[in-house]
């Protein structure tokens, strides 16, 4: 599955009861049109987002004992239970080997600052709002010292055994880009 949500309303995506999560509303969805216990769908996400997170790309996979020939039928059906703000994207069937979390390859994400001092109420919910003056070229000498390989070990949950097999990470590009207002 290809995610994607407008995240204001959800405290991220990992599962948890209360408050709402995204994973619980796509399980939800999932639950009632499989008509499956939400263990024995087993839905995994790549990534864990906070609250507030918004996702254009969130991969994510389930178990089914059942084999379709065609998933648009259950891709509508799940679209069609959901929330206006989560939609799947894209569904599709994986081989037994791919995982959502350990067969990632590459992740891109994208951090916004409105740096303004009266923060644009379109776009409250899409960005972080900076009332004094930003130094773009101070930022862009900085995002040149996040490009390359780095140890990410003190990030990783040690007590929970996350399975990482090699915490050095690629940074492959980081860029601050200016936008001026309108």
């Amino acid at each position: 599955m290809v995610i994607a949500y407008e995240g204001t309303r959800y405290s991220g995506w990992q599962y948890q009861s209360s408050p709402p999560t995204v994973q619980c509303i796509v399980e939800k969805a999932l639950t009632k049109v499989m008509k499956l216990d939400r263990k024995e769908l087993g839905l995994v996400g790549a990534s864990r987002t906070d609250k507030g997170v918004h996702a254009w790309g969130q991969v994510a996979h389930f178990l089914t004992p059942f084999n379709y020939t065609a998933l648009d039928d259950v891709h509508a059906a799940v679209n069609g239970v959901l929330p206006d703000d989560i939609r799947v994207r894209e569904l599709s069937p994986a081989v037994p080997e791919f995982h959502a979390r350990f067969s990632v390859e590459s992740k891109v994400y994208h951090y916004k600052i409105y740096n303004d001092a009266v923060m644009d109420p379109l776009q409250r919910n899409y960005a972080f709002h900076c009332t004094y003056r930003l130094n773009p070229a101070a930022m862009k000498e900085a995002a040149r010292h996040f490009v390359g390989q780095h140890d990410f070990s003190a990030f990783a949950n040690v007590s929970r055994n996350d399975r990482v097999t090699n915490p050095v990470k690629s940074i492959y590009r980081c860029e601050v880009v200016e936008l001026v207002s309108i």
